[in-house]
């Protein structure tokens, strides 16, 4: 691929060397003449992740004006090939030729519902471009106007259930009162499962006396304007045991312990075999708030074309020392570019300290091609606002800047999704907001929280609603 001596300095050049000292080999690792250099090569074993930006390749394969961005100690070397331009076209048509028709697709306007029956999603999906068939899905049962809680969060996620013309539906005003009457372990009954609560009362959210009671009941509430941006799409699950201030890891496997009628999607990457969690009705909210699982992390793609994506992501990250209000500029930069290209994004609050953008694409891209645009878009915006926008990756070395992520664009990388409660103080809520928002100066990106979402979604509705409606093609850059 070619050697790299631009973007380097003291700093980064000591601890690149640090890092490749202990990987020093005396031969070349690998097979085939390597690129000549300017120098004679120190060979070290294949064990590190570099990010280079580059101009293009070179007829002979080598990159045109490299330039070193950073190292990724979150990438396997394993897992690193070199991108082969693709014929998008070609592609979906011969993918859509494997398809063989299947009886009468299952949704949850046709499926039945059998309360205590058990349903697991056993397909397999390899890393191939080839779809799969739709997984059966129990459709969970509709509640009436009396059952509707008077709560603001719950008033609204039925309202915009019924304007979308969803089935999907919250927790119930007894199903609330059941979870108030449980002392601090025992089952509930909530959408036709029993889920057995535990420790019910213990703050998750310390300074704000937020209770893993108070998780589940916001999730419960807004499961209706939730669920469709999450189903069908496997979930990377961050559970918090000790609250925001303790340990937390990241679970992509279905545990044991979990209940048989949580379905998954079984998906062999590179790595291993997983059953990724699929949440498509109100219990299995309850079952992850339950486990302390705070924010939820849907894959951009579904279960039945996993490689191509409904949504291009731009995750607008600020570093230590960048403010809000450079996010908000950067941001509409973004937006002033995406409109030269007559595209339509998407604008929420990641509920931390940045920006989510999502551009809603046709599932015609793969995820490669979808990381690609934003990667060019963000080097683009790169260059004109030197001063606010890096490309580096290494977080000491973009101090004071704002990072156009566009790394987050593949399978087992994902962002919190729309209406995800964040591990912060406040337990703010990823939130929705019109790009005119981002002229009013009371916006931050925590200020929604599972206390005041439900006022917010009565007065605006659901801003997201055309991430799943809208498909675009992505125009070359």
């Amino acid at each position: 691929a070619g050697h790299v001596g631009g973007g380097f300095d003291e700093r980064s050049l000591e601890s690149v060397s640090k890092l490749m000292k202990p990987l020093i080999t005396k031969a070349s690792p690998f097979s085939g003449e390597p690129p000549r250099g300017n120098e004679k090569p120190t060979w070290v074993r294949p064990k590190l992740v570099a990010e280079v930006k580059f101009a293009e390749w070179t007829r002979d394969g080598v990159m045109r004006q490299p330039v070193f961005l950073g190292m990724r100690d979150d990438l396997d070397p394993r897992e690193v090939r070199r991108e082969q331009p693709h014929d998008a076209d070609r592609e979906m048509a011969q993918a859509n030729r494997t398809v063989k028709p299947s009886a009468k697709p299952a949704t949850r306007a046709t499926a039945t519902r059998a309360a205590g029956s058990q349903v697991k999603r056993q397909q397999v999906a390899r890393k191939t471009s080839t779809p799969v068939a739709r997984p059966r899905v129990l459709a969970p049962s509709k509640a009436t106007a009396a059952d509707i809680p008077a709560t603001p969060l719950s008033r609204a996620a039925a309202q915009i259930a019924k304007k979308l013309g969803t089935d999907i539906r919250g927790a119930t005003a007894s199903e609330l009162e059941a979870l108030a009457a449980i002392h601090r372990e025992g089952n509930w009954e909530i959408g036709g499962r029993t889920v057995h609560l535990t420790n019910l009362d213990k703050l998750l959210f310390p300074e704000d006396r937020f209770s893993k009671r108070d998780l589940i009941r916001y999730y419960v509430q807004v499961a209706p304007v939730m669920i469709p941006y999450y189903s069908d799409r496997p979930l990377s699950m961050n559970p918090h045991p000790d609250g925001i201030h303790g340990k937390s890891y990241w679970v992509k496997d279905k545990p044991d312990y979990a209940p048989d009628w949580i379905p998954t999607f079984r998906y062999q990457d590179q790595k291993s075999l997983k059953d990724w969690i699929l949440i498509e009705e109100v219990a299995t909210l309850a079952w992850l708030a339950n486990h302390a699982v705070i924010d939820m992390h849907p894959w951009y793609s579904r279960v039945d074309k996993p490689e191509y994506p409904d949504w291009s992501v731009v995750d607008l990250d600020p570093a230590e020392g960048a403010t809000f209000k450079d996010v908000i500029a950067v941001a509409k930069v973004v937006k002033s570019a995406l409109d030269h290209l007559k595209l339509k994004a998407l604008l929420k609050t990641t509920g931390q300290s940045g920006l989510h953008v999502y551009i809603p694409v046709e599932r015609r891209y793969t995820l490669e091609e979808s990381r690609g645009f934003v990667a060019t878009l963000a080097h683009m915006i790169a260059e004109l606002m030197p001063d606010k926008v890096t490309e580096v990756w290494e977080v000491k070395r973009r101090t004071g800047k704002i990072r156009i992520d566009y790394t987050q664009n593949v399978i087992n990388k994902t962002l919190a999704g729309p209406y995800s409660v964040r591990p912060a103080p406040r337990a703010p809520v990823s939130t929705p907001i019109a790009w005119r928002e981002l002229d009013d100066p009371r916006l931050r990106p925590d200020t929604w929280t599972i206390k005041t979402l439900g006022d917010r979604l009565l007065e605006v509705g659901d801003l997201f609603h055309d991430a799943l409606t809208l498909h675009q093609r992505l125009p070359a850059l």
